[in-house]
């Protein structure tokens, strides 16, 4: 599982808070009906593409060296 809001955290320092409807703003995305289970999701889904685009082309990170900031992995 991913945690977009560490992630957000991480790109997008210093937003007033990392409630959804925040996030998508600040990644220029169209809020979708929110709370609602399947928009939601969605939603989360396209601000983890938009947001680690921007982290991978400012620094070059790959998904493993990031992993353990912010996906929570249980067995």
């Amino acid at each position: 599982m991913c945690d977009t809001r560490i992630l957000a955290k991480i790109v997008l320092p210093g937003l007033p808070g990392y409630r959804l409807d925040r996030v998508l703003a600040a990644c220029g995305l169209t809020k979708p009906l929110l709370h609602r289970a399947a928009e939601d999701a969605a939603a989360c889904r396209d601000i983890f593409l938009s947001l680690w685009e921007t982290y991978e082309s400012r620094s070059g990170a790959d998904i493993i060296r990031l992993a353990p900031a912010f996906f929570r992995f249980r067995v």
